[in-house]
């Protein structure tokens, strides 16, 4: 088998659609909150609707870092209050990622 470096994979990285990065959001918030995905939608605020902590939001966001090979920028960190903020962040980063 043919060993891929990591350089490589850096330089050719893997694009995700808004749909997938939505689902994938979904799921992370689900399985980290322990809610059901029918219950994480967009205009849901994290704290206060999805029973979000601290705690929870740094495993999402780590989470995220983590799926997406992106990193959230702390000062970005207050204006995620909702799961649609999530998502158009995300997609910020990613979209600024593949120029």
């Amino acid at each position: 088998m043919k060993k891929t470096s990591k350089k490589k994979i850096l330089k050719n990285p893997v694009k995700f659609t808004g749909s997938e990065i939505k689902k994938r959001i979904i799921t992370i918030v689900s399985e980290i909150l322990n809610i059901p995905k029918k219950d994480v939608t967009a205009a849901k605020k994290f704290e206060s609707e999805m029973g979000m902590d601290s705690l929870g939001a740094l495993e999402i966001l780590a989470a995220i870092e983590t799926t997406f090979k992106i990193e959230i920028p702390e000062e970005a960190l207050q204006k995620i209050v909702d799961l649609e903020a999530l998502i158009d962040l995300t997609s910020e980063i990613l979209n600024k990622k593949k120029k």
